[in-house]
């Protein structure tokens, strides 16, 4: 991405473009999500199956960069879900509690679906 700063360089953005890949199994099957849905300023699907489109500003903290505030929780899987209105049964055929298991790139992830995505990764949500 591109960082740029105001002049006195106390607010700082980072514009990017980048893409990440999601599959979910809700209750062992399969879920694909819309295409072409959600706004362009926030994260979207285009014409490509299960991929997460991001190509907006955030503020970004002028000396380490690190995503700041509001901004991170624009880039979660949980935002992605709630853009796109999914929301999880409150049981499975054969789970009266199910629970969110989230993987990234093949590894567990204890941040669950506040996990702030970057460019590349490879998400499987699991509610079983």
């Amino acid at each position: 991405g591109v960082y740029v700063c105001n002049d006195t360089n106390t607010v700082c953005e980072l514009s990017q473009h980048i893409h990440a890949e999601i599959d979910m199994e809700v209750c062992g099957e399969h879920y694909d999500f819309p295409r072409e849905t959600g706004r362009t300023d926030e994260m979207h699907t285009h014409k490509e199956k299960n991929l997460i489109h991001w190509h907006a500003p955030i503020h970004v903290d002028p000396q380490s960069q690190d995503v700041l505030g509001e901004d991170y929780d624009r880039v979660t899987i949980q935002a992605f879900l709630n853009q796109t209105k999914f929301s999880f049964p409150a049981t499975c055929p054969d789970n009266q509690t199910p629970k969110v298991n989230v993987s990234i790139n093949g590894g567990v992830n204890e941040q669950g679906l506040n996990y702030y995505w970057v460019d590349g990764d490879k998400i499987l949500v699991e509610y079983k």
